[in-house]
């Protein structure tokens, strides 16, 4: 609604009016500005993105922004003397030297690591219950388990 009084009289006339929202089809001029019709020639990249901050806020950039870079650099790690330094902590550690452990930890009764299928096509097929417990200790486990379900199918 609309209200209009007039002034001279003191009366208000209450109009009724309709709310509308138009959607004009309106198209931008083309540009003109050449740097905008050139085509990306390539995706910005993180890391070039980072490094184009890091050569601005070295060049225009305050003291804050100059010190996060420089510390940057200084924490950071390089991949090729990580490997390094894995390699020398391991040693010269080969796939036989580890079957050969195995093997005599096997013998001795020491069995830490579970036997494990390498041609298995499924994760569940990785690690078998048979393989890993005793027959005794499977029918320990079924009767436990059957003794917890009798007792508490009750209660539920």
């Amino acid at each position: 609604y609309l209200a209009i009084r007039d002034k001279e009289t003191g009366k208000t006339r209450l109009i009724e009016a309709v709310h509308m929202t138009l959607k004009p089809k309106v198209t931008p001029p083309t540009t003109k500005n050449p740097l905008l019709l050139q085509p990306e020639t390539s995706e910005t990249t993180p890391e070039s993105r980072m490094a184009t901050n890091k050569l601005l806020i070295k060049s225009f950039g305050q003291k804050k922004g100059q010190n996060y870079y420089t510390n940057k650099e200084k924490h950071q790690v390089d991949n090729a003397d990580t490997e390094e330094r894995v390699k020398r902590a391991a040693g010269e550690v080969d796939q036989e030297d580890l079957k050969s452990i195995l093997q005599t930890s096997a013998s001795d009764g020491l069995n830490l690591i579970p036997a494990r299928e390498e041609t298995a096509q499924r994760v569940e097929d990785h690690y078998k219950i048979d393989k890993l417990l005793t027959e005794k200790e499977i029918e320990e486990s079924i009767t436990a388990c059957t003794e917890v379900l009798t007792k508490y199918s009750k209660e539920i």
